[in-house]
């Protein structure tokens, strides 16, 4: 199983630095290639934190402006897959997320076993389990660990076929129109959402230029 991390960055250093200590602290021996792509970080620290922690630039908005975390995405995901391969899976993260356990590897390798599967969502919360329950939705399991047959569509972090993500993000114009995309093919392809809480979304939950904070500034 071979697996990439493709890192978005927008600013935050604090944020960026806690990503990645957290998921280093983790996950040290489960990738065996890393790349990021910024979107006209304004704080150098940004692109300091993530080379420093072995990530290869593949694509620098230098801007002003910001070009926007779907348009980016796409361009981190192209240059992911050219130096890669479409037979690989990705962790597709963004610089905002803490991992607080492990990514169980066992449960991915039985996830992607199978042929039709497409994604795993990592960034499980209170509230989708809710979802699950009002909703009746599927509940799988894989080396003892349970995956919900669904996805909201958001796809802040999860792991993914490679090729298949990079499909669904080419050409987006923003997170809605990809969160569309992926819904669409949820009959074609198998997603899901793992019900370990493995990565916390960090306080707010937007870049500095369009930032919305929950009423506490907690994870959520």
């Amino acid at each position: 199983m071979k697996i990439a991390v493709a890192l978005l960055t927008c600013d935050r250093p604090g944020y960026t630095k806690r990503t990645l200590q957290s998921f280093f602290r983790h996950n040290a021996e489960m990738a065996s290639r890393f790349y990021y792509a910024d979107d006209a970080s304004r704080d150098p620290q940004v692109r300091r934190i993530a080379e420093n922690h072995g990530f290869e630039p593949v694509y620098l908005n230098d801007g002003p402006p910001r070009r926007g975390c779907s348009p980016v995405s796409d361009m981190l995901l192209r240059e992911t897959l050219k130096r890669t391969g479409p037979e690989w899976l990705v962790l597709y993260l963004q610089n905002d997320f803490e991992s607080v356990a492990p990514i169980p590897v066992d449960v991915v390798e039985s996830f992607f076993s199978d042929p039709n599967k497409a994604t795993l969502r990592l960034w499980y919360n209170r509230r989708f389990w809710r979802r699950q329950r009002e909703n009746g939705w599927p509940i799988e399991h894989y080396a003892g660990h349970k995956v919900i047959a669904r996805t909201t569509g958001a796809w802040q972090v999860q792991i993914a076929r490679l090729g298949w993500l990079a499909e669904m993000a080419r050409g987006a114009r923003s997170e809605k129109h990809l969160q569309r995309r992926i819904r669409a093919r949820q009959k074609q392809w198998q997603i899901g959402t793992l019900a370990d809480k493995v990565m916390l979304h960090i306080g707010r939950k937007r870049t500095p230029m369009g930032v919305y904070k929950n009423k506490q500034g907690m994870p959520t």
